[in-house]
This record gives structure tokens, C-alpha cells and sequence, in this order.
């Protein structure tokens, strides 16, 4: 396969056919469980081990439920790397098996990274906004007034949602949920959390984890199911010894 090139914002055109990759069955499980969430505004976690497919569950469902229905997606994450991989899950999955209804969606890409755009570019026409949480936050008044003011929905989803507790994440998650709430849209604001690790060891850190994401998990499959159905390899540890 090759790879796709990633540029800082554009249209990704919309292929005829079925998505290339197909999912496995707790992905379709972990699909349907979000379908049923969907019905009303949330703020929940989809957990599955490393591996386990988070990213393309995610954009198999966000692309169906929101970017068809001509809805807006934000997704933010800490490391420019998880963005490059967001987008590029997007731009292999953007076939009319998922996205009947549209011929193609805008992305916008931002992070400090020089090859990502700025907050300051964010434009209306802008469908799926993929982001680094600092650099959202250093423009959260572009954000706010060039692209959420004229939402009624929007889909926040938090990559490695276990740091959501940190202020830099709470900041950002307000602002759009109170944001959307001042201009009377209570139940337009909707937020999916992906992680392999939602149990924090710091008991501060899982009440604080709860109050972020209130509908608590989703739907979760564990790291032993998905090595038993040989979709995940069994670890091999070795012990090296040093003199340390």
C-alpha cells in the first residue's frame, strides 16, 4: 500500500466502493454500542488495547455518523504523530461505502510542527479539524469564533483521553462545550474518549478521569479476548540483565 501524503488542509474526495479495510467483530461491537450512545449528547470512552484498532473504529464511525450527515468532528491529541495518523486513517477510509451522502469533506491540520497549519487559518468551510491541544489552545479564540460560534453539533474526540485530565485538556473541552451551551445548543456537544488505559493509578486522577467523560466507557474489549482470537500476538518477555 502506499502511503498517503499529508499537506496541512484540503478536500479528501470521497471513492466509490467499500472502505479497503474491513473491521473485526469487537469493532463492529464497539460501532453498534456508540450508534446506541448516539441518540442522545454524550461524553464517554471507547477503550481497546494497543493494537486493538481505536483509530479506524473511530473514523469508520465518525465518518458514517457525522461527516455524511454533514456534521463537524474535532479531534485533538498531544503528539503530532497521532494527528499525521488520524488524517491518514480519514483520507483510507473515505469511500461511499461509509460517505454516501457527500462527494468529499475538508480537513485542516494543526499543530507547531511545521508542516501543520495554524488556528489562525481555521476556516467555516472546514469539516473535520485535527489538532494538538496546545496549539488549539494558543488559538482558542480562532477556534471559537471562525469555526464552533456557528455549530449547533459537534463531535469532540480526545486521542489518548487518559491525559484529558490535565488543565490543557480541560480548558479546551470547556470552552467548546460552553461555547455551544451559551447559545442554547445543551445537547450538541458530544465527546469520545480513546484509550488502552482508562484506569489511572492515582486515585485523584480516576474521579477527575469520571468528570471528563461522565458516560464513563462505552465500550471496552480486553487485551486477552484479542490475543484468544489471534488478532493480537502473544508477548514475549525477556529479562536482560544489566549492571544497574
Amino acid at each position: 500500500m502506499t502511503a498517503v501524503q499529508v499537506t496541512y488542509a484540503g478536500l479528501i474526495e470521497v471513492k466509490r466502493g467499500e472502505a479497503p479495510k474491513e473491521l473485526y467483530s469487537h469493532q463492529n461491537e464497539a460501532i453498534k454500542a456508540l450508534n446506541e450512545t448516539n441518540k442522545n449528547a454524550f461524553e464517554g470512552l471507547l477503550v481497546l488495547p494497543t493494537g486493538g484498532g481505536k483509530t479506524l473504529t473511530a473514523v469508520h464511525w465518525l465518518l458514517r455518523n457525522f461527516i455524511n450527515n454533514k456534521k463537524k468532528v474535532l479531534w485533538i491529541a498531544h503528539h503530532h504523530e497521532l494527528l499525521d495518523q488520524a488524517l491518514e486513517t480519514l483520507q483510507l477510509s473515505a469511500y461511499s461505502s461509509l460517505l454516501s451522502n457527500v462527494s468529499g469533506f475538508r480537513y485542516r491540520i494543526i499543530s507547531g510542527h511545521p508542516k501543520h497549519d495554524r488556528p489562525v487559518n481555521i476556516e467555516k468551510t472546514d469539516d473535520i479539524i485535527i489538532a494538538s491541544k496546545d496549539s488549539l489552545n494558543s488559538g482558542l479564540d480562532h477556534l471559537l469564533n471562525n469555526w464552533v460560534y456557528d455549530l449547533q453539533e459537534v463531535l469532540l474526540v480526545v486521542d489518548e483521553a487518559h491525559h484529558a485530565t490535565a488543565k490543557t485538556y480541560r480548558k479546551l473541552i470547556n470552552a467548546v462545550k460552553d461555547n455551544l451551551k451559551k447559545r442554547g445548543h445543551n445537547n450538541g456537544f458530544k465527546m469520545l474518549g480513546l484509550t488502552a488505559t482508562p484506569f489511572r493509578t492515582d486515585e485523584s486522577e480516576k474521579s477527575l478521569l469520571k468528570l471528563v467523560f461522565p458516560n464513563d466507557i462505552i465500550f471496552s474489549e480486553h487485551l486477552r479476548n484479542l490475543i484468544a482470537k489471534g488478532i493480537l500476538a502473544e508477548p514475549i518477555f525477556e529479562n536482560l540483565k544489566t549492571n544497574i
